[in-house]
């Protein structure tokens, strides 16, 4: 799904972040993330980690902010990959932190693509708003 040289966004979840250790093989890679705490195991380097966005959130270890939020508005990127933390056919991917909820948005809204990461004790569950609806997502 990603190649060398993409541009991809991923969200500050614990879930998308299970996935980076498979990102090692690529090279040339633009990685742009609102995580402010996750381990890259790789020099950094390659690929380049790049923070969007300007206010940290401690108890999510995430940056959100107005400012971030207008840098993805200007940024195309290949794919994004996010994830939720309730999700429903009815009410798609929801997340429980509103601020979460405008940064996922723009990083949807600034992907040719969007990959939507869940586990299973997040199915059936719907939190305090929703983010994308299930036509966002493709299923193939």
């Amino acid at each position: 799904m990603i190649e060398d040289g993409d541009s991809i966004i991923l969200d500050a979840s614990s879930t998308v972040f299970a996935m980076v250790p498979h990102l090692q093989r690529l090279h040339n890679l633009t990685i742009v993330t609102n995580a402010s705490r996750q381990p890259w195991p790789w020099p950094r380097t390659d690929p380049t980690p790049s923070s969007s966005s300007v206010a940290y959130y401690a108890r999510r270890h995430s940056v959100v902010g107005h400012l971030g939020g207008k840098i993805l508005d200007d940024l195309h990127i290949k794919i994004a990959f996010v994830s939720c933390s309730g999700f429903t056919l009815q009410a798609g991917l929801t997340e429980v932190d509103i601020q979460e909820v405008l940064v996922k948005r723009r990083m949807i809204g600034c992907a040719e693509r969007v990959v939507a990461l869940i586990d299973s004790h997040k199915f059936g569950r719907v939190d305090l708003t929703s983010f994308a609806g299930v036509g966002q997502i493709p299923t193939s």
